[in-house]
């Protein structure tokens, strides 16, 4: 059956979830369902992308998007969404691209920054592999908030919906965007945002249900260097919360001008600009390049 903006496929019993669901592991473990899904879809074969056919990484040209149609969108001078959008300085926010681009594989300058990262690590060869499966190009949902998530609790299984802006990206976004909204719409980053222990778990969760994260670990010569995959791999979904961060402050930004729907997008884009800066305090010794 058809509706006003969409279409129905068929029916299941489940529940979508909400984010305080993502970090509870009790009726379900959300955090290792949620990852086992992540998981099964960047394992998938033969999709095919519109428009992409190398499967070439999105990110850059979804950043550049957002960010181009963000900073042209203009408002009433009068109005207020128009003083809101001043005191948002998105000209002084877009900047934050040319740093981006050089501690995220956003532009050639960025393999400098990767190959110092890789050598400070205590075992260079370990952080090599981290990186290359942190950085390899999957098929990523690019949106994994609670909402999209549908679970069954009876049975502890759990689809993912909503592809919309699903692309051919870096495995480590589409991770990150999903601890980003463990925040939903509090946006209480501080509070919310996921600790470095639960990070930890999902990634192991996530690594014992994908087949080429598993060998990569059995591969690994001890227990200690296993933790420092872990570990390094960790670093680079930290960095890659900034650039989810900065996507969809943007994207809030273009749906205030244009959407219909009854939400105050430019709160929420402000609110995913603290969330970039925050994280970029917090995490800003994974972005030095000597010690």
């Amino acid at each position: 059956g058809t509706f006003g903006n969409g279409r129905v496929e068929g029916w299941v019993e489940m529940k979508t979830l909400s984010s305080e669901n993502l970090s509870q592991i009790s009726p379900v473990n959300y955090p290792r369902l949620c990852a086992g899904l992540s998981a099964q879809l960047h394992q998938q074969e033969g999709v095919e992308e519109p428009g992409n056919p190398s499967r070439q990484p999105q990110l850059l040209a979804l950043l550049k998007r957002f960010v181009d149609e963000g900073i042209a969108v203009r408002f009433d001078d009068a109005s207020q969404k128009a003083a809101e959008l001043r005191r948002m300085d998105l000209d002084g926010f877009a900047k934050e691209m040319d740093w981006l681009q050089r501690v995220l594989p956003l532009s050639p300058a960025f393999q400098h920054f990767r190959a110092r990262r890789v050598q400070r690590s205590p075992d260079p060869a370990v952080a090599e592999l981290a990186a290359q499966f942190a950085l390899q190009t999957v098929f990523c949902h690019n949106d994994l908030l609670a909402a999209n998530l549908m679970v069954d609790e009876s049975t502890g299984t759990g689809i993912l919906i909503d592809f919309e802006y699903a692309s051919f990206n870096h495995r480590a976004y589409d991770l990150a965007n999903h601890f980003n909204e463990y925040s939903g719409l509090d946006c209480n980053w501080g509070r919310n945002h996921p600790s470095d222990g639960e990070i930890r778990a999902f990634l192991e969760h996530y690594l014992e249900a994908h087949s080429e994260g598993t060998a990569v670990l059995r591969g690994l010569p001890s227990d200690a260097a296993r933790q420092l995959f872990v570990a390094e791999l960790q670093q680079w979904v930290g960095r890659f919360c900034l650039a989810s961060h900065l996507a969809w402050a943007f994207w809030s930004v273009l749906q205030a001008r244009y959407s219909q729907i009854d939400f105050d997008f430019l709160q929420y884009a402000m609110q995913r600009r603290t969330g970039y800066y925050y994280l970029k305090g917090k995490y800003s010794d994974l972005f030095y390049e000597d010690g």
